[in-house]
C-alpha cells in the first residue's frame, strides 16, 4: 500500500483514542459505519468535534436539540448532528437522535456556511466511523478556508463601488452606513472624522450582523468594528441593543458577538502562506481571545510593549484596548492579503478620530473615548501593523498595483506601475468631466459641483453671477478642474464638489448661477473675510488658498 496511507488498524487506534471503546469494536466499525455509530452518542460526538474546532481557535459553542438533531453554531458555520433514519417520528421537535429506537442508525454531521444562507458557500457532510472527530474538524476548517478564498476572489470583479471617504472599491453591499441618512463606507473609514452623522449603533449593529451572517466574502474588518464597539461601549451591549431594537419595532436580535466579543467574535485570518507565524496553529479564522492568546504566546513581551507605547503617548491604558487593537490589526491585515489589488487599509490609523467619541448614550464609549481612539492609533501605527504587515501608514510603500482594484471585466494579472498611473489619470479625468458637465450628450452637471440652492434664496435680485468676461470664465473652469482632480485623489469621487473644496482645501470658486452663488455666499462668506484675487485680464495659474475667490 502507499507509504503514507493509514491502515485500518491505525485509524482504529485514533478512533479509540478519540472516542474510547474496545479496539476490536472500533476496528469492526470501520468496515461498518452503522455499527460504529451504534456505540456513539450524537451529543458526545458533536461535542468532541466542537472541542477540536476550538483547538484551532474557533469560538466555543453550545448546542441544542432541534427536530431530531443536535444543532450548533461556531463562527460562520452551522453544524447539525443526527441519525440517518427513515422515520417521520425522528424529525419531531422533541425527537432525540440518541433514542434507543434509532441508536443503531448511521450518525452523520452536516456543515453549511454561512449559517443563514439558503444555498451555502460550503456544504459538507461527515459520518461517524469514517473519520476521527479531529480529522473532521481539520477537514471542515480547510474546506472553510477554501470556500472563503473562492468567495473573496469571486467578489473582486464586483468591487466597483467606491467608499464615500477613502474611495477604495468594494462590492456595493459590502459598504455600510452608520445610520440611515449616512453614506455607505468601508470598515476602515467607519469612524473617520469626515463622517457627517453620528453613528446609530442599533442600526449599524443590524447591518453588520446581516452582512457577516449571509456573505462569507464580507470584508474581514467589519467583525473587528463590531468587536471594538462591544469591548468599549459598556457591558451587555448586545442586550441593550436588543431592547432598543424592540422599542423601535425593528429586527429584535443581534448576534452573541455583541455581548461576548472575546469569545464569540470571528476574525478571518489570511491564508497560511500569507499570515504571521504567531497564528500558524489557528484555522481559517479564530475568536478574538484565541488570536490575542496566540500573539502573546508568540511574543510574551508584546503586551508590555503596547502598555509602554500608550504611556509614552500619554494615552490612558485600559484592558479592553489591547484586544480591540489586535482585532483591528489582524482583520485589516487579512484584508490587505485577500484584497491584493487594493490599497492596504492601513489608513484606518487616520480614521479612528472623532467617530467613536460622537456615539451618544446609552451606547457611548465608556470613559474617555479619546483614549480608545488615541490608543488604537498608536498601537496600530507603531506596533501592530509593523509587526503584521511590515509597516504602518507613515512608512507605507508605494504600490501602484494596489491603487485601484479591478474593473468588472478586468481579469488581467496585477497591473504594472505604468498601467496603474494611466488608468488612474483616465478615470480621474472622466469623473471630473462628469461632475463639471463636460461630456457631450450628458446634461449639464454643474449643479453637482455647486451643490443645492436654498429655495428661499433664489438669487433673483442679483440677476446673474456669470463671469464678467471670457478670461474669467476660463479661469473659473480651470480652477474647478484643478480642485476637482485634487479632491478625487484625496478622497474619491464622492468628495468632488464646491462644499468639499471649501471644507477640505479652503478654496471657493463662485457658481455661475445666481441661486447657487447666494447659497455659497451665505455659507462661505460667513466663515471668513473674502477678497478679490483677479480682474478681467489677469492670468492666474491656480486658485489661491483659503480666503480667496475668483469672480
Amino acid at each position: 500500500m502507499p507509504k503514507n496511507q493509514s491502515t485500518a488498524a491505525q485509524k482504529a487506534r485514533r478512533l479509540q483514542a478519540a472516542n474510547g471503546g474496545a479496539y476490536t469494536d472500533v476496528l469492526h466499525g470501520l468496515a461498518n459505519p452503522a455499527a460504529a455509530s451504534a456505540t456513539l452518542r450524537a451529543d458526545a460526538w458533536l461535542k468532541t468535534i466542537l472541542n477540536h474546532l476550538q483547538e484551532l481557535g474557533w469560538p466555543a459553542s453550545s448546542f441544542a436539540l432541534e427536530e431530531g438533531r443536535y444543532h450548533a453554531y461556531s463562527g460562520p458555520v452551522s453544524l447539525d448532528a443526527g441519525r440517518d433514519v427513515d422515520d417521520v417520528d425522528a424529525e419531531a421537535d422533541d425527537a432525540d437522535p440518541d433514542d434507543p429506537r434509532w441508536a443503531g442508525a448511521p450518525l452523520w454531521l452536516s456543515v453549511i456556511v454561512p449559517f443563514e444562507a439558503g444555498i451555502g458557500d460550503l456544504e459538507t457532510v461527515a459520518r461517524a466511523g469514517a473519520e476521527t472527530p479531529k480529522e473532521i474538524a481539520v477537514r471542515v476548517d480547510a474546506e472553510l478556508a477554501e470556500a472563503r478564498r473562492r468567495r473573496v476572489q469571486a467578489a473582486e470583479p464586483k468591487s466597483t463601488t467606491p467608499c464615500a471617504i477613502c474611495g477604495d472599491r468594494y462590492p456595493e453591499h459590502h459598504l455600510l452606513a452608520i445610520r440611515a441618512q449616512a453614506d455607505p463606507v468601508c470598515p476602515a473609514c467607519v469612524w473617520d472624522g469626515d463622517q457627517r452623522y453620528r453613528a446609530d449603533l442599533p442600526y449599524l449593529a443590524v447591518q453588520i450582523d446581516q452582512l457577516l451572517n449571509q456573505d462569507s466574502s464580507a470584508p474581514a474588518g467589519w467583525a473587528a468594528v463590531a468587536a471594538v464597539l462591544a469591548l468599549t461601549c459598556g457591558a451587555n451591549l448586545g442586550r441593550r441593543l436588543e431592547r432598543e431594537l424592540k422599542r423601535r419595532r425593528g429586527w429584535p436580535l443581534v448576534m452573541p458577538r455583541w455581548d461576548q466579543p472575546l469569545d464569540q467574535s470571528w476574525i478571518w485570518l489570511p491564508p497560511r502562506e500569507g499570515r504571521h507565524p504567531a497564528f500558524a496553529r489557528l484555522g481559517a479564522g479564530a475568536s478574538l481571545a484565541a488570536i490575542t492568546e496566540a500573539l502573546e504566546r508568540h511574543d510574551p513581551t508584546v503586551r508590555e510593549q503596547a502598555r509602554r507605547l500608550c504611556q509614552e503617548a500619554q494615552v490612558r491604558w485600559r484592558p479592553a484596548l489591547w484586544p480591540a487593537a489586535i482585532g483591528y490589526a489582524v482583520a485589516f491585515a487579512t484584508q490587505a492579503v485577500e484584497r491584493d489589488r487594493h490599497r492596504k487599509p492601513v489608513h484606518v490609523v487616520e480614521s479612528t478620530s472623532d467617530g467613536l467619541s460622537q456615539i451618544r448614550a446609552p451606547f457611548a464609549v465608556t470613559g474617555e473615548a479619546s483614549n480608545v481612539e488615541g490608543g488604537l492609533k498608536e498601537l496600530l501605527e507603531y506596533l501592530l501593523f509593523p509587526l503584521l504587515l511590515g509597516h504602518g501608514l507613515r512608512d507605507e510603500l508605494y504600490e501602484p498595483h494596489r491603487i485601484y482594484g479591478a474593473e468588472p471585466t478586468d481579469d488581467r494579472p496585477t497591473r504594472a506601475q505604468s498601467d496603474a498611473r494611466i488608468m488612474h489619470e483616465v478615470d480621474r479625468a472622466t469623473q471630473v468631466a462628469v461632475v463639471l458637465g463636460q461630456i457631450p450628450g450628458v446634461p449639464d452637471a454643474k449643479v453637482i459641483w455647486d451643490g443645492s440652492a436654498r429655495p428661499a434664496q433664489d438669487g433673483a435680485p442679483l440677476g446673474t453671477t456669470y463671469p464678467v468676461n471670457e478670461n474669467i470664465d476660463e479661469l473659473r473652469q480651470a480652477a474647478r478642474i484643478q480642485v476637482a482632480a485634487q479632491l478625487y485623489d484625496e478622497a474619491g469621487p464622492a468628495a468632488m464638489g464646491a462644499d468639499e473644496a471649501w471644507a477640505r482645501a479652503g478654496w471657493w470658486i463662485p457658481s455661475d448661477d445666481a441661486a447657487h452663488a447666494v447659497r455659497q455666499a451665505h455659507d462661505f462668506l460667513g466663515t471668513s473675510r473674502m477678497s478679490t484675487c483677479c480682474g478681467p485680464a489677469t492670468a492666474v495659474a491656480s486658485p489661491r488658498r483659503r480666503g480667496s475667490v475668483c469672480r
